[in-house]
């Protein structure tokens, strides 16, 4: 199937997704001023393609599927834009749920221009999309089901469904095809038995039915409707607890709670989170207004975690310090960003002061290990900043301030001795092809130079055991391991990472701030025996 986009007129061969794709290809071609039939692009569907992926050439955009095909147009006018010409591309989403969640309340609805919030949804590669809409209105769920259908985005609704009937919503969920899920909040077993089960049974098409996890799994689950599972992380927090990760028996969307502020660098450890556990994707809450460094960044690089997406630095350090836990690194960089960037005033008082408070701490934990004054004074400054707007740090003020009166107030006051970090040398591992159950597996990584190194470890944990990370060790030059087979009984999932110990501290692979500091590799089942194999001897 295929048709032709150029410059002054278009024979689309498609409605919907693609005709808004190739539209967005001619508006490019225009905004360039090129001449009619500078640019003839065929668009096709490729079925070697994979759902969602699609390529470019210079004279041809193909798709796996009409959602991927819209992609690929949608790049193909970024490259006319940015440059004027079309470059051989391929690209397949690394995430395969990538959605918002948006809780309209009253006439909210009626504030938002459904057309351009879904073409902004499509640019930006979100292909799903969780309303929670209070009270549930017919003619605004029309209205952006078809937006939707438009630009190849499925819809979830979701709310508590008290006292609605199996006739009424079997009506809406007819009546609003584009709808794909029913999120039903505050499930209760009797409510799934007597109405939403019935329900999605008579609306003869497939609507899959979302639920946390809880008691009325049990009858989701015994009912044999389509069931995924929707799992709340706690806030700050991209993915689950290696530790204790365990797989579900249910495909699951991990719900994230966005801040006002948007680190790109998190957004990416969530995409390459989902692995862990194998969730199929995530859905993030959003605001109404159509903030593009918000979109931009969970929809691109759900896609691709690995591209570039232009975030304010100060705005990224202001989302980085809301997280649990800031590695400290991170927090030395945010403190040079956001004092040659004026961030301050840029990132709000609540930020500033979470700032402060972490580089106090930080400071101390420097005083406790060097002694240096300079050291304490730098956390008593901090603190006493922190305070100018957050009461509850008076108390640090004055318990450092007691420590700072003990200080030698003649000593001369010197510049920290910072320790220069040893150079991190080259650390080389390739994940194996294949990873089979009941099978040892052979482990490697090259390290240059690896002089100064006194032990190499390895760490590793199969998902759904009930042990956590294993240890093997090795000598300093010997960076080969193996994992016993016994340890690999059945397809699953496999953690590891390395450790090199050195005298003045480990070094990790991946490093520990990395977007996922596992590695993650897929046990699948061996393959079964050839016809050699299986040949008696003789």
């Amino acid at each position: 199937m295929r048709c032709f986009v150029g410059l002054l007129a278009a024979s689309f061969c498609f409605a919907g997704p693609v005709e808004f794709g190739q539209e967005e290809l001619r508006k490019a071609c225009e905004a360039r001023n090129f001449p009619p039939n500078r640019i003839r692009v065929a668009a096709e569907l490729l079925r070697t393609l994979k759902p969602e992926s699609y390529e470019i050439m210079p004279w041809r955009v193909s798709g796996g599927d009409l959602r991927g095909l819209m992609y690929g147009l949608l790049d193909a006018a970024d490259q006319i834009r940015a440059t004027g010409k079309l470059t051989q591309t391929k690209a397949e989403p690394f995430v395969s749920v990538r959605g918002v969640r948006l809780v309209l309340k009253g006439a909210d609805w009626q504030r938002i221009d459904f057309r351009a919030y879904f073409q902004t949804l499509a640019r930006r590669r979100f292909n799903r999309v969780h309303v929670d809409l209070e009270p549930i209105d017919l003619e605004a769920l029309k209205s952006l089901s078809r937006e939707a259908s438009d630009h190849a985005i499925d819809v979830t609704l979701g709310g508590n469904f008290n006292g609605v009937s199996i006739e009424a919503l079997t009506k809406l969920l007819t009546e609003a095809r584009w709808i794909r899920g029913l999120a039903v909040h505050d499930a209760t077993a009797e409510m799934l038995r007597r109405v939403v089960i019935p329900a999605l049974s008579d609306v003869g098409r497939l609507v899959t039915l979302e639920l946390s996890d809880g008691p009325a799994l049990t009858v989701a689950r015994e009912s044999g409707v389509a069931t995924r599972i929707l799992t709340t992380m706690d806030n700050g927090v991209a993915y689950p607890d290696l530790e204790t990760v365990t797989p579900s028996d249910l495909p699951v969307i991990r719900v994230v709670a966005q801040s006002k502020y948007t680190d790109p660098q998190f957004v990416a450890s969530v995409a390459y989170g989902s692995a862990i556990g194998e969730a199929l994707g995530y859905e993030v809450f959003a605001p109404l207004a159509l903030d593009d460094a918000i979109y931009a960044a969970w929809g691109l690089l759900g896609y691709t975690p690995s591209r570039r997406v232009d975030v304010d630095p100060a705005i990224a350090c202001a989302a980085r310090l809301q997280r649990p836990s800031v590695h400290p690194d991170q927090l030395q960089r945010c403190g040079v960003v956001l004092e040659r960037s004026a961030g301050f005033e840029k990132m709000g008082q609540a930020a500033t002061v979470r700032f402060r408070l972490l580089w106090a701490k930080q400071m101390e934990a420097y005083y406790e290990k060097t002694k240096h004054d300079s050291a304490l004074r730098a956390a008593y400054y901090s603190y006493r900043a922190a305070a100018r707007t957050e009461p509850a740090a008076q108390a640090e003020v004055a318990r450092v301030g007691k420590l700072v009166d003990q200080l030698d107030p003649d000593a001369p006051v010197t510049a920290m001795p910072w320790s220069v970090p040893a150079p991190r040398p080259s650390i080389v591992h390739k994940t194996p092809a294949a990873l089979h159950s009941g099978s040892p597996l052979a482990l490697s990584l090259a390290v240059s130079p690896n002089n100064g190194i006194t032990s190499i470890r390895l760490r590793y944990r199969y998902v759904g055991g009930a042990d956590g990370f294993r240890t093997l060790t090795g000598a300093a030059r010997q960076a080969s391991f193996t994992i016993p087979a016994e340890h690999l009984p059945i397809p699953g999932q496999l953690l590891y990472y390395f450790e090199l110990e050195f005298e003045g501290g480990v070094w990790r692979a991946p490093e520990d701030d990395a977007p996922l500091p596992v590695f993650v590799g897929i046990v699948k089942q061996p393959p079964p025996p050839t016809d050699e194999e299986e040949k008696p001897l003789r």
